[in-house]
């Protein structure tokens, strides 16, 4: 590895586990970032809700 170089990095876990933790990362994020916290929803956010919230 060379310092700075971008690593991909592919986690996974079951189903429930997933759910939970998506939950809670967008919990924190609509409250820190700037788009976020004016309602304006950034793609980071919507793909942290799908995950955490399916329909």
């Amino acid at each position: 590895m060379v310092k700075g170089e971008l690593l991909r990095w592919e986690p996974s876990s079951c189903r429930r586990c997933l759910r939970r933790e998506a939950k809670r990362v967008y919990n924190i994020h609509i409250g820190v970032c700037a788009r976020c916290t004016h309602r304006d929803y950034c793609p980071d956010s919507r793909a942290l809700y799908e995950l955490g919230f399916p329909k």
